[in-house]
């Protein structure tokens, strides 16, 4: 996670990454971290928790009451703080899916942090609304945006719930796209639209 670490913080504007003493050693150990820790750490962390292969639809009361979460909760924080942050600095749309896609594998944990959750939900609505009129886009990077913004307001309880601050996200997203008013624009609102009805119902 360290090493995760100091990947997700690369492109920091001091030019240190994550001012750890890691420092990586190009671009294929960048790209090998970024995989690496993406594909293996929900299952790593749902094993140093104790849980069962396959157990993920915890609700967030449920993983802070497991025996091993004190120990294993600044694990968690760190990917999740390093997945909310690197999801704000990453442009190439492959990569933006993965880790949306990956994110929304360890929403259960996640959702055990409230403010991680929140930050979380706030940069996935952020890439939701970005790059209105790409059809590429439109079929994965908004789509994985949605879906994990859907499964933290599933999994988010009580007065720390999100789904108010996921409606709230997904209207402001939506308005702005629609100010644009273009053409191309008009497939990108449609699906924003879609998405908006399928994750919260409405």
């Amino acid at each position: 996670l360290v090493a995760y670490r100091s990947a997700c913080h690369l492109a920091d504007a001091d030019g240190r990454g994550s001012g750890e003493t890691l420092r990586l050693g190009g671009a294929d150990a960048y790209n090998d971290t970024m995989v690496f820790v993406l594909a293996e750490a929900d299952g790593c962390l749902r094993q140093a928790l104790g849980l069962r292969e396959g157990q993920q639809d915890l609700e967030a009361g449920q993983v802070r009451r497991l025996g091993r979460w004190r120990k294993i909760e600044p694990l968690v924080k760190s990917y999740a703080g390093n997945t909310a942050h690197v999801l704000g600095a990453v442009t190439d749309g492959g990569a933006l899916a993965f880790i949306l896609r990956r994110a929304r594998a360890s929403a259960d944990l996640i959702a055990a942090l409230p403010r991680l959750s929140k930050k979380i939900l706030k940069a996935a609505m952020k890439v939701f609304s970005a790059g209105v009129g790409n059809e590429e886009r439109d079929r994965t990077v908004r789509i994985q945006a949605a879906l994990l913004v859907r499964r933290l307001a599933d999994r988010v309880e009580g007065k720390e719930g999100l789904r108010e601050e996921a409606l709230r996200g997904f209207v402001r997203a939506y308005l702005s796209a629609a100010r644009q008013g273009t053409a191309a624009a008009r497939p990108s609102l449609r699906l924003m639209a879609d998405c908006v009805v399928e994750v919260l119902g409405v």
